[in-house]
């Protein structure tokens, strides 16, 4: 397994993320806006046991990614300027579903979950807004978002993100703060200072999932930490 995870990632969370397996951190990425640019969901969208990756990623973190055993794939789609041209990898795929706008859906997602349910949502930033807890079972911020998935038969638990720390605006985004592993939940902050943070334990411990917080303090948003299969272990990369 490797992890892709945001560069300015608090300090006591990379420490306790490396715990985890092989980090990959991103540095900035200047062809976006400043508080996305170490976003790891803005370049990335994990497909089943593939990655879909950003064409002008630089050269050698394809061959940091294949070296560890990732099979990659590179979309057509060029993160660049604002919304919505930053969003075409900010996708949810599920083994049953892809939630996305799909007027802006990097293809290489949409071909490789060709056989899934299509759920159109009107928030590009979709991955930012969601955690995924299997096939069925979603936390969002965004009010539009669940309407969505409620009306395609899942079960949602709406949370308020004012909570949720992203530099140089009002508020982050709940996906955004959350990693996943099989059964296991990461969070960049404590949910004791997260307004319902008690919400979230609940309905992600009726899902059968635990919680791994990396640090205290409020939840910050760092463009998810991406958990990816590879064929190695034990060391940390940096891009």
């Amino acid at each position: 397994m490797l992890i892709i995870a945001s560069g300015n990632m608090p300090l006591p969370a990379r420490k306790r993320l490396l715990y985890e397996g092989p980090v990959l951190w991103l540095d900035p990425q200047p062809m976006v806006y400043d508080s996305i640019q170490c976003h790891p969901d803005i370049f990335f969208c994990p497909v089943d046991g593939s990655l879909v990756a950003s064409p002008l990623n630089p050269w050698h973190w394809r061959d940091i990614l294949e070296s560890h055993g990732v099979n990659l794939v590179f979309g057509k789609t060029v993160p660049s300027g604002k919304y919505p041209q930053t969003a075409g990898y900010n996708a949810v795929v599920t083994d049953t579903s892809i939630i996305h706008n799909r007027h802006i859906t990097e293809p290489a997602i949409r071909n490789l979950a060709a056989d899934r349910q299509l759920i159109h949502v009107a928030q590009g930033y979709t991955r930012c807004n969601i955690l995924p807890l299997g096939n069925n079972h979603f936390i969002t911020s965004d009010a539009g978002i669940g309407k969505a998935l409620e009306k395609a038969e899942k079960e949602v638990l709406l949370v308020n993100p004012t909570d949720i720390v992203l530099s140089g605006h009002k508020h982050g985004f709940f996906g955004g703060a959350f990693g996943f592993r099989g059964k296991e939940l990461f969070v960049c902050g404590s949910l004791d200072c997260f307004a319902d943070g008690e919400k979230v334990r609940a309905f992600a411990n009726g899902c059968g999932f635990t919680i791994t917080e990396l640090c205290g303090g409020q939840l910050t948003d760092v463009g998810s930490i991406i958990f990816v299969e590879s064929s190695m272990s034990g060391e940390t990369v940096s891009v």
